[in-house]
């Protein structure tokens, strides 16, 4: 730390350029004179919107999620697959999964509509 203290230092004064660099590296902070601002009084009320509070998430919401996803896990488990499937007039692979989706739809919008 003794070394750093003790380091050689020069009076030459700075160039133009160096000058330049300083102000453009560290400008000069003007401070706004105090009269000005106690002339320039405006006074204004915070806008306060109003508050906006959330619906607590009913037990029929909960129900209907509960209802979707079981839905979604039954229409995929192999055996009720294969006879969804077997429902459906072809055996074109397309044109069966379009038949279960508008099946799960169907199923799916008669629990919303009656919960």
């Amino acid at each position: 730390m003794s070394e750093i203290v003790a380091l050689p230092t020069n009076n030459i004064p700075l160039t133009s350029e160096e000058k330049d660099m300083v102000d453009w590296l560290f400008p000069e902070k003007v401070v706004p004179p105090v009269a000005k601002l106690n002339k320039v009084k405006v006074e204004t009320k915070p806008t306060t919107a109003p508050l906006r509070t959330t619906p607590p998430i009913s037990i029929f919401t909960y129900m209907k999620i509960f209802a979707i996803i079981l839905l979604f896990y039954v229409f995929n488990i192999p055996k009720f697959d294969k006879k969804i499937r077997n429902l459906c007039f072809t055996e074109n692979v397309y044109v069966s999964t379009a038949f279960k989706t508008a099946l799960f739809y169907t199923v799916l919008f008669t629990v919303s509509y009656f919960t």
